[in-house]
């Protein structure tokens, strides 16, 4: 049965559904770093994260970051695909590239899935750093990405 607007039913469903948007760890998904992102890029004009992906901001966003960045962060191959450390609006809107990372597609991949199971954005960084600490050059790159914003966390092990 369908609720009714003005229904104590349909009153429950839009406070359930506010609460969802103001705090979306508190539903069932477990992937609720997605569902912000997707209210963040709702905020910012998208109506899904496919139309951000294919928007004239995020190939602009990209195509700087590959050229600048020609080469997998993780095995040297030719970079192809840009993943978000974070999903805040700065590097959305592509004003914090630091944490937009250049890699393979199969790095990406890998870092992305378990398997054939999606990671959440923690999970899938937390991946990365495992695989960025085994390649002792890249130093540098976890210090400028520890000073470029202080609120992310990205702790490196000594």
């Amino acid at each position: 049965m369908r609720s009714v607007r003005g229904s104590a039913k349909g009153w429950a469903n839009a406070r359930r559904k506010a609460n969802q948007r103001r705090n979306p760890k508190s539903t069932k998904d477990t992937m609720g770093c997605y569902v912000r992102r997707n209210f963040k890029l709702s905020d910012l004009g998208y109506a899904s994260y496919q139309d951000y992906l294919a928007s004239e901001e995020w190939k602009r966003i990209r195509k700087r970051k590959l050229q600048r960045h020609p080469k997998c962060l993780l095995c040297d191959r030719p970079s192809c695909q840009v993943h978000h450390l974070s999903y805040d609006e700065r590097t959305l809107l592509g004003m914090l590239s630091v944490l937009l990372v250049a890699l393979c597609e199969e790095c990406h991949h890998g870092i992305e899935f378990d398997g054939n199971r999606k990671r959440t954005l923690e999970e899938a960084n937390q991946e990365l750093r495992r695989l960025a600490i085994l390649r002792p050059d890249l130093e540098r790159w976890r210090l400028t990405i520890n000073r470029a914003r202080k609120d992310f966390i990205f702790p490196w092990p000594r």
